[in-house]
């Protein structure tokens, strides 16, 4: 889930649990996760300053 009022990403599982929670990224105004066993999330930030994409793995790894 994009939160971009409180600046972070919080990833859920199939039970709504909460599995992750990214910080400090800006405020994210969209995220999508790929299928497959090696998934890894991409967030668009709205931030003015610093208006970068990022790619991470779920286990919060950033890539970009």
């Amino acid at each position: 889930m994009a939160d971009r009022q409180n600046r972070r990403i919080q990833v859920f599982d199939n039970d709504l649990k909460l599995v992750k929670i990214y910080d400090n990224i800006g405020a994210p105004w969209a995220v999508c996760i790929t299928p497959g066993p090696h998934q890894y999330l991409y967030t668009s930030n709205s931030n003015p300053d610093n208006n970068d994409s990022r790619q991470m793995a779920v286990s919060g790894e950033i890539y970009k």
